[in-house]
């Protein structure tokens, strides 16, 4: 609560809402992102998106899924976790 985050969330994601009275009372703002939203944007709006986080992480019914976004490259990590939990027996339906 003291570090900071909760203040720069409002800097970096409320701009829009500065002017509204519920303003003040918000203790934090964070984006709900999808797919979509990584699609077509520039550098300095990732780079603003990720002052505040290192790793993005929700579920986006709109995907079908969960959005997991980093700007730390944790691929090798993933995989490495992901054939681990296929070895140990972990089965997830394939949607059908």
């Amino acid at each position: 609560m003291r570090d900071g985050f909760l203040a720069k969330s409002k800097e970096l994601f409320g701009a829009k809402f500065k002017d509204q009275v519920q303003f003040p009372g918000i203790p934090f703002i964070l984006p709900s992102l999808q797919a979509e939203d990584f699609f077509g944007r520039s550098q300095e709006e990732f780079d603003k998106w990720f002052q505040l986080f290192d790793v993005y992480v929700n579920e986006s019914p709109a995907d079908g899924g969960l959005i997991l976004a980093s700007k730390i490259d944790f691929e090798a990590d993933l995989i490495s976790l992901l054939e681990r939990m296929r070895s140990d027996g972990f089965l997830y339906p394939d949607g059908q």
